[in-house]
């Protein structure tokens, strides 16, 4: 009996050590590498032992290399400088490990091959100022004013761009995405503000002998571009509200005046007296607001309206 637990401890040591040697078992994994990175920066290929290789932007890096691994396989991966991992793999032995790196604006992070199109784009700049042109995000070109810019871009593993017109601010003018194989065509003209309701809320016609019937006339550069109607016997200061108006203010760079009249027939500025006025050489400073206050120290309205 005791012969027979012998053999039997010695058989279960002999299975333990069996099992623990093809725990401890390693593989030689050699697998080749390609990598393209089209990305605007450096990108690095990682290894499961630990190494890496830097790839710079626009380049190749190919190698066939071997790793020791304790699993049939080995990873491989490719990540960016603040860590972050694109892209992971577990390659055999004898496979490859081909990507493609695309552009921060692309479809996907990596792919399998590069698919190239070309983008054309036609800008007119009709507008007071130079204009910037933007491809994904980037600053592609500037265009004065008064010209015309018609160039191509080559656009890799994308099938949208998207395509922006900024002023020197920053602002956005005009923003679009353009599908794969499509165009951009655009005039970029100055923005227009229509007035569709002015609230008279701080005036005073103490010139007046009678009671005021107000009204406001509205030049750019001197010139008429429009006029409210005028609101009969109205005491000083109470407020005014001119509705449904449709006055453009075309030259939102020109200086634009708005002057306070009392009512004469014909709507003439001669044998009408002026009550109060403002003017300002900054409206378009005003772009993208639907009310902004004009005010000086004896006036003061409110702008309704809509940018075009």
């Amino acid at each position: 009996m005791k012969k027979l637990s012998l053999l039997l401890l010695i058989s279960l040591i002999g299975i333990f050590t069996s099992c623990k040697k093809d725990d401890d078992k390693e593989y030689e994994i050699s697998f080749h590498i390609d990598v393209t990175n089209l990305r605007e920066e450096t990108v690095y290929v990682f290894f499961e032992d630990g190494s890496s290789k830097s790839v710079q932007s626009g380049k190749e890096f190919t190698w066939d290399r071997s790793i020791t691994s304790s699993n049939k396989y080995t990873i491989v991966g490719v990540k960016l400088a603040n860590g972050q991992i694109i892209d992971q793999q577990n390659i055999s032995d004898g496979g490859v490990y081909k990507i493609v790196v695309n552009k921060e604006y692309s479809d996907e992070n990596v792919s399998d091959e590069i698919d190239k199109w070309t983008l054309t784009i036609e800008l007119s700049n009709a507008s007071s100022n130079s204009v910037y042109l933007f491809v994904n995000g980037k600053q592609s070109s500037v265009v004065t004013s008064s010209n015309k810019l018609s160039t191509m871009v080559e656009i890799t593993n994308q099938s949208t761009v998207l395509v922006e017109v900024k002023n020197a601010k920053g602002d956005i003018l005009e923003s679009k995405k353009i599908a794969k194989n499509g165009s951009y065509i655009t005039e970029i003209k100055d923005p227009v503000f229509v007035i569709t309701k002015i609230v008279l809320t701080k005036w005073a016609a103490n010139n007046l002998i009678d009671t005021p019937d107000p009204w406001i006339r509205i030049s750019s550069s001197n010139k008429v571009v429009g006029r409210t109607d005028y609101f009969p016997d109205k005491r000083d200061g109470s407020t005014c509200t001119w509705s449904d108006l449709n006055i453009e203010i075309k030259d939102v760079y020109a200086r634009i005046d708005f002057d306070l009249y009392d009512y004469n027939f014909g709507y003439s500025t001669s044998g009408s007296s002026f009550i109060s006025g403002v003017y300002t050489t900054s409206f378009n400073q005003h772009w993208k607001e639907n009310s902004f206050d004009m005010t000086t120290s004896s006036l003061q309205f409110t702008l309704y309206g809509v940018w075009k």
